[in-house]
Parts: C-alpha cells; sequence; structure tokens
C-alpha cells in the first residue's frame, strides 16, 4: 500500500512535491479508507489539471523510480549514463542530483525508500522502516559510502567487497545477492503497475497472459459482463504458422533456418457476440477480431487485465487519461470497483488522472481523494489537494473547479484571434 510519493528535480518538477494516499479524519465515505496498523489509507485519488501541467510527469517519476530499482543492478554497466531527467529550465537545477521517494506498507511493515542521482552517480540513497512505533534506519548511503544498522546486516558483504557501482542501486545489488529485506522491497515496486493511455501493448500483455488461466479468464469475463458491452466471450487464439509459410525476410532473423523445424504462435485476443436470424431468434457465436472493436470497448477490454490483477492481489494502479475513449459512467464504475469494499476486499489502490469533470462529485470521493497539478510562469509544476482549500462537504466540487476557485485549469488566451484581427486592421 503506498502512503506518499515525493519527487524534486525530476522533468516538470523543480522543487520537492509530495503526493499523499493517507487519509485525513474526515467522517464521509470511510467505504473508501482502509486502515493497515496505525495508518489510515484511500483506496483511490483522481488528479486533475490542464495539459502539461505535470499530471503525466508525476506518473513518470514514480515509473522511473520502480524501473530503475528492478534494473540498475543489472542492466546498467560501469560508467553507463542513468536516464534520468532533471528540470532544465533553470540553471541551478539542470545538473543537480533529482530526488525519488516513496513511504509504504509491505507485510504490514512500514517503509521509507529513496534515493538522489544525476546522470552519472548515485548521490544518496536510504531506507528506514518502523517496525514498531519508531521509524528505525536500516542504511544510508553517500556516494560510495555506506552505513548498515544491525538490522539489515544482508548488505554487509556487498559492502566489503564493493559489489555496488555508482551509478546502481545499493538495494537493487543486495537483492541479486537474495537479501531477504531487499526482496520485500522490490516485491513491493513489482507491485506497483504504472501506465497510460499510450501503452496499449503493456495493457495486452496483462490481459492475454491472463485469458491462459481459466480462472483469471472467469473472473476477466464477469467484469466485461458487468459492463453490458453486448460480448458474450472474450478468448484468446493462438495460431500455429510453419516456418515455411513465413514471409522469405522474417528467414533472415532466424539462425540457421535451414535446421528449423516446427512453428512459431501468434496470439490474439478475440470477442464473441451472439448473431440472430430474421426474427431475432439466436443462432450462433461469431468471432470479432480487436480491431473491430470500439476504441472504448478495446480500451476497457485490454485495462480489464490489470484492474482484476490489481484488485485480486491488493496491487497499486496507475493510470493516465483513464477517462480517454470512456464514458463518464464507465470511468464511475472502474473507481467504484477499487472504492467497493465487496470488490476490493485486499485494499488494492487506483491513481488516475483525468479531465472529465463529471467525476468531480462528493457522492464519489471524499475531498482528501482529490488533487490537483498547475505549472507556473517558469514552467515548474505542483501538486495540491483539494483539502488545502477548505472545500466544505456541500461545495459543488465541479463548478468551483470550472470557475478556477482551486486553480489547476488551463489559461487561456486568444492570441490567434488577436494576431488575426491586427492583422486585418494594418491592411
Amino acid at each position: 500500500m503506498l502512503i506518499d510519493f515525493t519527487v524534486e528535480n525530476y522533468m516538470s518538477f523543480k522543487n520537492s512535491t509530495t503526493f499523499s494516499l493517507e487519509a485525513t479524519k474526515l467522517k464521509d465515505h470511510t467505504e473508501n479508507i482502509f486502515s493497515v496498523g496505525k495508518n489510515t489509507l484511500l483506496k483511490s485519488a483522481v488528479i486533475y489539471g490542464p495539459n502539461a501541467s505535470g499530471k503525466s510527469n508525476l506518473f513518470n517519476a514514480m515509473r522511473f523510480m520502480r524501473n530503475f530499482i528492478e534494473t540498475s543492478a543489472t542492466e546498467y554497466k560501469l560508467n553507463d549514463p542513468i536516464d534520468v531527467e532533471p528540470f532544465e529550465l533553470n540553471i541551478s537545477t539542470k545538473d543537480a542530483p533529482s530526488l525519488f521517494e516513496a513511504t509504504f506498507i509491505h507485510n504490514d511493515i512500514r517503509y521509507r525508500y529513496g534515493f538522489r542521482l544525476d546522470k552519472d552517480i548515485v548521490h544518496d540513497e536510504w531506507l528506514f522502516y518502523t517496525p514498531q512505533v519508531r521509524e528505525t534506519k536500516l542504511f544510508t548511503r553517500t556516494k560510495q559510502d555506506f552505513d548498515l544498522s544491525k538490522g539489515f546486516t544482508e548488505g554487509r558483504l556487498i559492502v566489503k567487497e564493493n559489489k555496488t557501482r555508482e551509478n546502481a542501486l545499493f538495494l537493487s545489488v543486495v537483492a541479486q545477492f537474495n537479501g531477504s529485506i531487499s526482496n520485500e522491497i522490490i516485491d513491493w515496486f513489482n507491485q506497483f503497475n504504472i501506465t497510460s493511455n499510450v501503452e496499449k501493448n503493456h495493457f495486452q500483455h496483462y490481459t492475454m497472459d491472463m485469458l491462459r488461466n481459466t480462472e483469471e479468464k472467469y473472473k476477466l469475463l464477469q467484469l466485461l459482463l458487468s459492463v453490458d458491452m453486448g460480448i458474450k466471450d472474450i478468448e484468446l487464439k493462438i495460431e500455429n504458422i510453419e516456418y515455411e509459410k513465413l514471409l522469405p525476410k522474417l528467414e533472415q532473423l532466424i539462425e540457421s533456418p535451414e535446421k528449423e523445424v516446427g512453428s512459431i504462435s501468434r496470439s490474439e485476443i478475440v470477442t464473441k457476440r451472439m448473431q440472430y436470424n430474421e426474427y431475432n431468434e439466436y443462432i450462433q457465436d461469431i468471432e470479432f477480431k480487436l480491431e473491430r472493436e470500439s476504441t472504448g470497448t478495446r480500451k476497457f477490454l485490454l485495462l480489464a487485465g490489470p484492474i482484476v490483477e490489481t484488485l485480486s492481489n491488493g496491487e497499486i494502479l496507475v493510470i493516465d487519461e483513464l477517462d480517454n475513449s470512456f464514458h463518464t459512467q464507465m470511468t464511475e464504475f472502474v473507481v467504484e470497483l477499487f472504492n467497493s469494499e465487496e470488490t476490493n476486499p485486499h485494499n488494492a489502490q487506483l491513481l488516475f488522472a483525468t479531465h472529465d469533470t463529471n467525476l468531480l462529485t462528493h457522492k464519489l470521493f471524499r475531498r482528501d481523494q482529490i488533487w490537483f497539478t498547475e505549472k507556473n510562469i517558469y514552467g515548474e509544476s505542483e501538486v495540491f489537494s483539494l483539502i488545502d482549500f477548505g472545500a466544505r462537504k456541500d461545495t459543488s466540487l465541479e463548478k468551483n473547479y470550472l470557475e478556477g476557485k482551486f486553480g489547476g485549469i488551463p489559461h487561456i488566451h486568444n492570441l490567434f484571434a488577436e494576431k488575426m484581427n491586427n492583422s486585418i486592421d494594418e491592411e
């Protein structure tokens, strides 16, 4: 479970910015929150803001942290540059380190892990945990100087033998040597599912994997039947193609093609719909390839996999532009899946960005579940909560947002019309 995430000097975030899923003391929508020990957390949160205000960059920062943790020890070599992107619109930050930190709960233990790095080296790294009441250090790192507590003995040999490169995370290296605590942290980040509207292949991978399992396919189908898209069934169709029937160009990619025998397989998702005669009597099921479905249907079919997996395993799902190609009620349905105690028994969390102001209602969200992004004239993004405005329970959220009372809306100046009018006047 994610408690909060902090980023500094990354893409459009110049200053330290913290996004939190920790619930406040509001009394409404108690079904939208859950407790783990002394922590009370939100099941979902939504972020509003104009285009290019920083919503996607916040998610990109989360993705970078997760990916670097997973790959720094194995995919980077000595002196390889780190593909971090600092805030470049100010000379004080364009060459300075970027900071990433996450506070979370995994297996009932609260952790705080983070690091600072630039394109060349990891400057700082730290891991703390709260076994009971007080937060306790497991390790800290300043460049290649490591300070390990008695509770992190798994890292001692790594330090002694100097196995951590300057451009790799100590945590990731220790995990490669089967460190128990470090692998717990890696395991949590593996459950941090971050995707965007353009990553359709990522959606498809989730859903196709689940269709290979009878039990998981049943869960997917029940979700699809709930939204009444007219789909009776969904299947993964696998076609075996003999090598000799492949295009000659493909043979160039196969080592010693003359010695190859057998076939390769091609998989695609197909839907099944009911076909009727002229008397509206059911005749048979017919198959539709995924590309024949509407954009909204395709997106939901591909999103169904991540949604079901996240709900089933109590993971975290982060989606940019969830509402793209969706009717408001469809987006609302997805949010309610996470807010419901019945469909979300394992306390999975949903974080998403949207422009759909129809969702800005007290019927769906608590006020601490609503966040905004805004970018100032210097190109610096910030994230802030609706709670910061002291909005009351009876406040018309959509109306006040569109009137600019909460910020996070585009400032549109019709310079094009002004220029055109000026040109006409000059003529």
